[in-house]
């Protein structure tokens, strides 16, 4: 990968948004609870886009409430 010098990289750089901050945030929230083995997905089996990225939304797990029938609920 090619090294930009820091000055380059600046003048291509868009200053960051408040909502891009909130995505980060987001996404490492995310992230986390993927690794802790503690996030759930909906649907058990997305679908996947033209680009081949799944079309799901990941969320932390919710304790103590009934299993929903043929759902596997722990991201594989």
């Amino acid at each position: 990968m090619p090294r930009w010098p820091r000055e380059a990289a600046r003048d291509l750089a868009r200053p960051a948004a408040p909502d891009d901050l909130l995505d980060a945030v987001a996404a490492a929230w995310t992230a986390r609870r993927v690794v802790e083995g503690i996030a759930e997905r909906l649907p058990a089996e997305p679908a996947m886009d033209r680009r081949g990225l799944r079309m799901e939304i990941v969320f932390q797990e919710l304790r103590d409430r009934a299993p929903i029938a043929g759902y596997d609920r722990r991201l594989t």
